[in-house]
């Protein structure tokens, strides 16, 4: 069985092992990428458009367009311009797919994780109505919506100050029920109805820290072994047992 033998190629002394004729960059020419410019450059213009008809419309014919409808047109936009910049700006079309697969997987992950935090933001009030406030230390001063001016303060003092304020109006104008007793001041009112809304928020339970564990906190038991399920007796019976 003969073989055909397979011609012998010159030495290139710059490139004796060929190389460049296989892994060498793509060159796009310019009308390519003059081209991709102006399809991103146009998909921009569509989007301004499509916002102002959209705000001529729902004022022409008073209707009201959903906010997430505008978000999903925009966005929808937004991934085709991606994908064009993808493929022939990064050059994603014309290199190896695994690098396609490694920047689909990463825009997954970055998708899975802004799911996952949106869910946990958007439900913290669901069983705590306490927990869905801001999470900062302090606050965050001036809210994202606009809607309370803190002055620059943290809001947990703006608050206070706000609170302690509404109580004086309503004592000045006598109708703070139950009135102020005598030598109560606004600030023993503020501690008290701060009081009753913390022991409101924990069930009412006031400030007693729970013996055992719950879903917010972990606690080690005080003991092991049988003493573990051994009958507590209260330290109040145990004081006037003799009595």
């Amino acid at each position: 069985m003969s073989h055909t033998a397979h011609p012998t190629q010159a030495l290139d002394e710059l490139d004796p092992h060929h190389e460049s004729h296989h892994h060498g960059h793509v060159i796009l020419r310019v009308s390519t990428l003059v081209g991709v410019l102006v399809a991103l450059l146009f998909l921009t213009f569509i989007t301004v458009a499509a916002a102002q008809v959209e705000a001529w419309v729902a004022g022409a014919f008073n209707i009201h367009i959903p906010s997430l409808f505008n978000a999903f047109v925009a966005l929808s936009i937004a991934v085709v311009k991606a994908v064009l910049v993808f493929m022939f700006f990064m050059q994603l079309k014309y290199d190896s797919p695994l690098n396609s697969i490694v920047m689909g997987f990463t825009f997954f992950a970055v998708g899975l994780f802004f799911f996952f935090t949106m869910i946990d933001l958007g439900n913290r009030d669901a069983i705590y109505p306490f927990k869905s406030g801001e999470i900062q230390r302090g606050g965050m001063g001036i809210s994202v919506e606009g809607r309370v001016d803190t002055q620059k303060k943290p809001i947990t003092v703006w608050a206070r100050d706000n609170y302690m304020e509404q109580i004086r109006a309503q004592a000045a104008a006598g109708t703070l029920n139950p009135p102020l007793a005598p030598g109560e001041t606004v600030e023993k009112r503020f501690e008290k109805e701060r009081e009753k809304a913390h022991a409101k928020a924990r069930g009412g339970h006031g400030h007693h820290a729970p013996t055992s564990s719950s879903a917010n906190a972990s606690r080690a038991p005080k003991a092991v072994g049988p003493a573990l399920y051994a009958e507590q007796t209260p330290a109040k019976a145990q004081d006037h047992g003799g009595h």
